[in-house]
């Protein structure tokens, strides 16, 4: 099967991963403050098993990190900023 068939036919599939994203929505609604970790935790105590990485991945792919808090760290530690010069 050429490759172009083989990435179409990817592309028409549901997304699998779609019940899970309406969770992690959910959480992240009810807790705006959690990260994945504390995602992964609520999604543990309400019973789902579901590997830290993907918790990881899909908050990434979804644009979900506290802005807030990541300026937080960059303003009060001059170290974790990815333009500093060690």
């Amino acid at each position: 099967m050429p490759s172009f068939m083989y990435w179409q036919k990817k592309r028409s599939e549901a997304d699998k991963d779609q019940a899970l994203r309406d969770e992690i929505l959910a959480i992240r609604c009810e807790h705006k403050d959690y990260g994945y970790r504390g995602i992964h935790l609520e999604l543990k105590n309400r019973g789902g098993v579901v590997s830290k990485k993907k918790i990881q991945r899909l908050v990434q792919v979804m644009d979900l990190y506290n802005l807030e808090i990541i300026s937080y760290i960059l303003s009060h530690n001059p170290t974790a900023s990815p333009c500093c010069k060690v």
